[in-house]
């Protein structure tokens, strides 16, 4: 199976399944990528400016990806070395993800050097969600309540 890396285009979601215009739109604002596997999307991820100094990162990854391991090694190896890439450019101090609360995903942005920040019930469609963040100088985030 062959892969290559390539800037993201609105086609490659679209290709990917996914058909929410607004969500799609608001992938396209900052940088990103696709992999291909054999020239079809299988996985895509980049980074949305919030505001200033401060990203979103996102990630969007096709049964066919999940389904195999070396697809899951191939996202994985380019997130690990395009994340801080992006980071770096677009000089954030801090970028956030959000993901479903599950420990598979949870485990997979802890590897990337996301630190867990809290809990969000009922965030997306009924489901709770959790939220990670990277923060510049790699300070541990402790929970602090207001």
């Amino acid at each position: 199976m062959k892969t290559e890396l390539v800037i993201l285009k609105r086609e490659h979601l679209h290709l990917m399944g996914e058909a929410d215009a607004m969500q799609n739109q608001l992938r396209m604002i900052g940088p990103g990528l696709c992999l291909l596997a054999d020239g079809e999307p299988v996985a895509a991820g980049g980074i949305m400016r919030l505001w200033d100094d401060v990203g979103k990162a996102w990630s969007v990854h096709t049964q066919r990806a999940v389904d195999s391991p070396f697809l899951m090694r191939q996202i994985h190896k380019h997130a690990k070395t395009q994340v801080p890439l992006l980071r770096q450019g677009m000089r954030l101090v801090r970028l956030e993800a959000e993901t479903p609360a599950e420990p598979k995903y949870c485990s997979w942005l802890s590897a990337l050097g996301f630190i867990f920040e809290g809990r969000m019930a009922k965030y997306r469609a009924g489901r709770d969600f959790v939220r990670f963040a990277w923060i510049a100088g790699g300070e541990k985030n402790e929970p602090s309540f207001i």
